[in-house]
């Protein structure tokens, strides 16, 4: 009996097919085979190859019960046969020990909100990966923008495991001031200035360059 899959791979939390492979090295036709197999010692799946297999003959055989292997780490995985009557239960079975890698962790941070002319380095908190891919198909491992927009990356670190992060950049508008005034009258102090703000986000504070440094719009 040979384990032939899974192979180690990167963790998804779906369910792995075992399948082994059997050798027929009796002299007798087997028709009924019982197989079975466990991770890490546990309990045990049992299943019955119903397949004719002759002398010297091979078969392929996936478990219609998988595994899931999750979380990360290292899974021993046993298979045997079960055949009553055999000769040399030497070599019923089988073992190996596969390792699943866990994900990349990628973080861009996060979102960012900038003024209109400002810009921003996206990067991820920790580098060292195999390879980047943003959203644009850039494949740096950081960027700069000044637009507004969801930007993606996806790295791929040594095990070839991949993980994505989004962050979103907001960019206000641009402040447009209009200006009004009003003369003071001869010898008084009446006159006015205003200022009417659209663009950016609201509350806005003012700041006036007078004596005063008022703050009213």
């Amino acid at each position: 009996t040979a384990i032939t899959s899974p192979t180690s791979h990167c963790v998804d939390g779906s369910t792995d097919v075992i399948t082994i492979e059997i050798v027929n090295f009796g002299g007798n036709t087997e028709t009924t085979i019982p197989v079975s197999y466990n991770v890490n010692g546990g309990p045990a799946v049992n299943e019955t190859i119903s397949a004719t297999v002759l002398p010297g003959d091979t078969i392929t055989y996936s478990f219609a019960t998988g595994a899931i292997l999750s979380p990360a780490g290292s899974y021993t995985i046993d298979s045997w046969t079960s055949l009553p009557g055999d000769g040399n239960a030497n070599n019923d079975t089988s073992t190996t020990t596969i390792t699943i890698y866990p994900l990349p962790t990628v973080n861009l941070g996060a979102d960012i909100l900038l003024c209109a002319g400002e810009t921003a380095i996206l990067n991820t908190s920790n580098f060292g990966f195999i390879s980047y891919l943003w959203g644009s198909g850039v494949t740096d491992s950081s960027i700069t923008t000044g637009s507004a927009g969801t930007y993606d990356l996806t790295v791929t670190d040594g095990n070839g495991c991949s993980n994505s992060d989004t962050i979103i950049v907001t960019v206000n508008p641009a402040l447009t001031l209009t200006m009004s005034s009003t003369s003071a009258s001869c010898g008084g102090s009446d006159g006015t200035a205003s200022v009417t703000v659209s663009g950016g986000t609201g509350p806005y504070t003012y700041v006036w360059d007078d004596p005063g440094a008022q703050t009213n719009g």
